[in-house]
């Protein structure tokens, strides 16, 4: 797995990326700095995810059902497990152990996410909140690729209380 961490830099001109090496805490974040990371979801990684879920939906593991109710690419990943995956990239990843997220709001499902295809993950930092319990803030989008042009399929916000 690759994150590249983008930096703003303070005159507004392009944006600088780096390789996340270690796990960053609190003080190491600025405000819009960015994290992205490219995923492709398997079929397998899907049938696991619905034993976990007990989500056994067929959209999401029998291609010719999905075709069949309007899903024209074929199966599609749990909404709950791209969510997952914010979570493992910010607790297992990213950040220093002890980051505890919650998703605020309404997540914004647009477009399907599909097996197979490379998705890519964003975060940024919307807001620092200083304190007892440091908190950022940030929001997230899952982009894919079609036709050559970046497609939005979900977009939400996150609060990570950090340790």
């Amino acid at each position: 797995m690759w994150y590249n961490a983008i930096l703003p830099e303070r005159s507004r001109r392009a944006t600088m990326c780096e390789a996340v090496e270690e796990a960053l805490s609190f003080h190491q974040l600025e405000l819009l700095q960015r994290f992205v990371w490219s995923v492709s979801f398997t079929l397998e990684q899907t049938r696991l995810f619905c034993q976990v879920s007990g989500d056994n939906n067929p959209i999401h593991t029998d291609p010719e059902f999905a075709k069949r109710h309007g899903i024209p690419g074929g199966t599609v990943v749990h909404g709950a497990h791209l969510i997952a995956e914010v979570s493992r990239a910010c607790g297992n990843e990213l950040f220093v152990p002890g980051v505890v997220g919650k998703v605020l709001g309404e997540t914004d499902f647009r477009r399907w996410v599909y097996h197979g295809v490379p998705h890519e993950f964003e975060l940024e930092v919307r807001e620092l909140i200083p304190g007892k319990r440091n908190q950022v803030v940030f929001n997230f989008r899952i982009t894919t690729s079609v036709n050559g042009l970046s497609k939005i399929c979900v977009v939400g916000s996150v609060r990570l209380t950090f340790p």
